[in-house]
């Protein structure tokens, strides 16, 4: 049970990590990209967008799959379209061939990460719930930390097209190990007749009471906190640039953000499981407020402290509200609800994309850029202290 435990958290968390590289990978293509086949910022969001509307209908009409089939078939499925649809990225030549390839990715990575994310809620005990899923979802940031750090080197090496083919070979890999030593963790077949039954009720047992309310909560949390983390996190290595950074730093910049944001995801989701939650998020936006309120006062030489409060505070916030929401479901509708949410999370990741090619192509300053992200996550502060607390029994 112990090496079933510890290989689902390993090949969950290496799905996390692939999720975070593939994210980011797009973006720190962007500046190689755009002016090769003349694409525009706003152009360029449509192709950041592909990635999330996929994302979002994968994690709702495929991630439930995974309540009905079992977690390790739905992963294997999905993992093994995630290595075929970034292989074919690198060929891309024009809007439609990227958005084509970057939606397949985004089904894909829908299908995968609902359903490893509801595995690690499986497998841990109830009381470490929220501690196990941030931990495993730290695989997030430490992908991006490994894109922002090699895509340069990438770069230099073979072109904007090995970023994708990379990561193509390191999913494949993945693929193979969860062949071999990935775990199912649903309950025997002979016990599982009546968690079938609610699997296939999906959406509309999650619209009726008593899980109405969460569901409802978790997705417009997870959706306005997905708002500001891609604004931030797509446009970064395009804003600093133009705040009169290299290409080069704001790159290295993403890493550190998100290296820093791995630390925080993790310990807001240790002080959900001490109960703590509610003052672990509320301190977190708060300095993420300070600090994006800050750019338009502090000089542009001066911003690197700015841009590591600000960007690990919103992707370690983020990458902590699927534990604190993993404690409101039982686990025959956790990769449904999980689902749910992140069907909301693209929808909001595609409004911040999108907003954020509008704001720049208008001529927004970079710090005016900044500052508009405050807007969200305010939203999400809102939010977090109208969150009704509700300890529940499901294990």
């Amino acid at each position: 049970m112990i090496r079933s435990r510890f290989a689902g958290f390993s090949l969950a968390g290496a799905l996390m990590a692939l999720d975070g590289f593939d994210i980011v990978a797009m973006s720190l293509a962007a500046p190689h990209v755009m002016p090769r086949f003349g694409l525009s910022p706003s152009q360029m969001g449509l192709v950041f967008s592909a990635l999330l509307v996929g994302l979002g209908l994968g994690s709702m009409f495929l991630g439930s799959l995974g309540d009905r089939f079992g977690r390790r078939p739905a992963m294997l499925a999905g993992t093994a379209l995630l290595a075929l649809a970034t292989l074919a990225t690198a060929s891309g030549t024009s809007l439609a061939t990227f958005a084509l390839w970057r939606f397949m990715a985004g089904l894909a990575l829908g299908l995968c990460l609902t359903n490893a994310t509801a595995m690690v809620a499986e497998l841990a005990p109830i009381a470490r719930r929220a501690s196990a899923v941030a931990l495993a979802s730290a695989g997030m940031p430490l992908g991006v930390v490994a894109a922002g750090l090699l895509a340069p080197w990438l770069v230099e090496r073979g072109g904007w097209e090995l970023i994708f083919v990379a990561s193509a070979a390191v999913t494949a890999v993945v693929c193979i190990g969860m062949w071999i030593w990935l775990p199912e963790s649903l309950q025997p077949e002979s016990s599982r007749v009546a968690s079938n039954s609610g699997a296939r009720s999906g959406l509309l047992r999650l619209l009726a009471p008593p899980l109405r309310g969460p569901v409802l909560h978790f997705a417009f949390l997870f959706g306005l906190s997905a708002t500001a983390m891609y604004a931030f996190t797509n446009w970064l290595p395009v804003v600093l640039p133009r705040a009169g950074f290299p290409i080069t730093a704001a790159a290295h910049y993403l890493s550190l953000a998100q290296g820093g944001s791995l630390v925080v995801g993790v310990l807001i989701g240790w002080l959900v499981d001490k109960g703590h939650g509610r003052t672990a998020f509320t301190v977190c936006y708060t300095a993420v407020l300070a600090a994006l309120g800050a750019f338009m006062a502090v000089p542009e030489a001066h911003w690197s402290l700015l841009v590591l409060v600000a960007g690990g505070g919103i992707a370690g916030a983020h990458t902590a509200i699927v534990p604190m929401a993993s404690k409101d479901f039982p686990s025959d509708a956790l990769s449904s609800a999980i689902g749910v949410g992140a069907a909301m999370t693209r929808i909001g990741a595609v409004l911040g994309s999108v907003a954020g090619g509008q704001l720049l192509e208008v001529g927004v300053s970079p710090a005016r850029f900044f500052a508009a992200i405050t807007l969200p996550i305010a939203g999400c502060m809102i939010l977090i202290h109208a969150r009704t607390s509700r300890p529940t029994a499901y294990s």
